[in-house]
Protein backbone atom coordinates (compact mmCIF):
# COMPACT_ATOMS: atom_id res chain seq x y z
CA UNK A 1 0.00 0.00 0.00
CA UNK A 2 1.37 3.41 -1.18
CA UNK A 3 1.76 5.70 1.60
CA UNK A 4 0.23 9.56 1.13
CA UNK A 5 1.63 12.95 2.45
CA UNK A 6 -0.38 14.37 5.07
CA UNK A 7 -0.13 18.01 3.58
CA UNK A 8 -1.38 15.85 -0.36
CA UNK A 9 -4.21 13.79 0.42
CA UNK A 10 -4.48 11.77 -2.92
CA UNK A 11 -7.09 12.62 -4.98
CA UNK A 12 -10.62 11.45 -4.20
CA UNK A 13 -10.01 11.63 -0.19
CA UNK A 14 -12.01 13.78 1.55
CA UNK A 15 -10.95 17.72 1.81
CA UNK A 16 -8.82 18.13 4.80
CA UNK A 17 -10.24 21.61 5.61
CA UNK A 18 -13.98 19.84 6.19
CA UNK A 19 -15.62 21.02 3.27
CA UNK A 20 -17.02 17.92 1.89
CA UNK A 21 -15.56 17.92 -1.54
CA UNK A 22 -12.59 15.47 -2.16
CA UNK A 23 -9.02 16.65 -2.47
CA UNK A 24 -7.62 17.22 -6.61
CA UNK A 25 -4.15 16.99 -6.88
CA UNK A 26 -3.27 19.54 -9.49
CA UNK A 27 0.08 18.79 -11.28
CA UNK A 28 0.29 22.64 -11.75
CA UNK A 29 0.96 23.18 -8.04
CA UNK A 30 4.47 25.03 -8.52
CA UNK A 31 2.37 27.71 -10.55
CA UNK A 32 -0.38 28.16 -7.69
CA UNK A 33 2.71 28.85 -5.23
CA UNK A 34 4.38 31.29 -7.94
CA UNK A 35 0.90 33.36 -7.84
CA UNK A 36 0.93 32.86 -4.30
CA UNK A 37 4.25 34.76 -3.46
CA UNK A 38 3.33 37.42 -6.32
CA UNK A 39 0.21 38.39 -3.94
CA UNK A 40 -2.31 36.56 -5.12
CA UNK A 41 -5.29 36.36 -2.52
CA UNK A 42 -6.42 33.13 -1.95
CA UNK A 43 -9.79 33.99 -3.89
CA UNK A 44 -7.45 35.12 -7.19
CA UNK A 45 -5.72 31.44 -6.77
CA UNK A 46 -9.48 29.66 -6.38
CA UNK A 47 -10.74 31.54 -9.46
CA UNK A 48 -7.44 30.68 -11.30
CA UNK A 49 -7.41 27.23 -10.46
CA UNK A 50 -10.97 27.25 -11.16
CA UNK A 51 -10.78 27.97 -14.52
CA UNK A 52 -7.93 25.67 -15.18
CA UNK A 53 -5.30 28.74 -15.67
CA UNK A 54 -2.42 27.15 -14.50
CA UNK A 55 -2.34 24.62 -17.13
CA UNK A 56 -1.42 27.43 -19.48
CA UNK A 57 0.16 30.36 -17.42
CA UNK A 58 3.07 31.07 -14.76
CA UNK A 59 4.17 34.16 -13.12
CA UNK A 60 7.23 34.34 -14.63
CA UNK A 61 7.54 31.89 -17.16
CA UNK A 62 6.30 31.54 -20.98
CA UNK A 63 4.13 28.11 -20.56
CA UNK A 64 1.47 26.80 -23.42
CA UNK A 65 0.73 30.61 -22.67
CA UNK A 66 2.43 33.27 -21.58
CA UNK A 67 3.38 34.35 -18.36
CA UNK A 68 1.68 36.69 -16.13
CA UNK A 69 4.48 39.00 -16.46
CA UNK A 70 4.51 38.79 -20.35
CA UNK A 71 0.33 39.42 -20.27
CA UNK A 72 0.98 42.33 -18.13
CA UNK A 73 3.62 43.94 -20.39
CA UNK A 74 1.30 43.57 -23.48
CA UNK A 75 -1.30 45.20 -22.01
CA UNK A 76 0.88 48.22 -20.19
CA UNK A 77 0.24 50.25 -23.36
CA UNK A 78 -2.94 49.97 -24.19
CA UNK A 79 -5.40 52.83 -23.96
CA UNK A 80 -7.74 50.82 -21.46
CA UNK A 81 -5.33 47.56 -20.43
CA UNK A 82 -8.70 46.64 -17.66
CA UNK A 83 -10.78 46.64 -19.80
CA UNK A 84 -9.08 44.93 -22.75
CA UNK A 85 -7.59 42.19 -20.29
CA UNK A 86 -11.07 41.39 -19.24
CA UNK A 87 -12.64 41.56 -22.81
CA UNK A 88 -9.75 38.82 -23.59
CA UNK A 89 -10.99 36.56 -20.63
CA UNK A 90 -14.43 36.92 -20.79
CA UNK A 91 -14.99 36.47 -25.01
CA UNK A 92 -13.39 33.52 -25.80
CA UNK A 93 -10.92 34.90 -28.12
CA UNK A 94 -8.83 32.65 -30.87
CA UNK A 95 -5.61 32.07 -29.67
CA UNK A 96 -2.48 30.27 -30.83
CA UNK A 97 -1.71 27.16 -29.06
CA UNK A 98 1.72 24.65 -30.18
CA UNK A 99 1.07 26.75 -33.61
CA UNK A 100 -2.74 25.61 -33.57
CA UNK A 101 -5.48 28.47 -33.46
CA UNK A 102 -8.12 27.02 -30.63
CA UNK A 103 -10.49 29.57 -28.76
CA UNK A 104 -9.21 31.10 -25.26
CA UNK A 105 -11.37 29.44 -22.47
CA UNK A 106 -13.75 32.31 -20.81
CA UNK A 107 -13.97 32.85 -17.11
CA UNK A 108 -16.70 30.44 -15.64
CA UNK A 109 -17.87 33.08 -13.19
CA UNK A 110 -20.74 35.99 -14.04
CA UNK A 111 -19.54 37.92 -11.49
CA UNK A 112 -17.78 41.09 -13.07
CA UNK A 113 -15.59 42.23 -9.54
CA UNK A 114 -14.42 38.59 -9.30
CA UNK A 115 -12.91 39.13 -13.07
CA UNK A 116 -12.17 42.66 -12.17
CA UNK A 117 -9.74 41.38 -9.14
CA UNK A 118 -7.96 38.69 -11.58
CA UNK A 119 -7.12 41.36 -14.01
CA UNK A 120 -5.69 43.82 -11.44
CA UNK A 121 -3.72 41.23 -10.08
CA UNK A 122 -2.32 40.42 -13.55
CA UNK A 123 -1.83 43.35 -14.31
CA UNK A 124 0.17 44.13 -11.11
CA UNK A 125 3.04 41.51 -12.39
Amino acid sequence: MASTSASTPPPGSPDPAGRGQPARRLPDGPSQQEAEKQGGSPEIIRLLRKNDCFKCHTVDRDKDGPSYQSVAEKYKDHPDPRESLFEHLTSSPTITVNRKEEAHVSFKTTDTQEIMNVVDWILSN
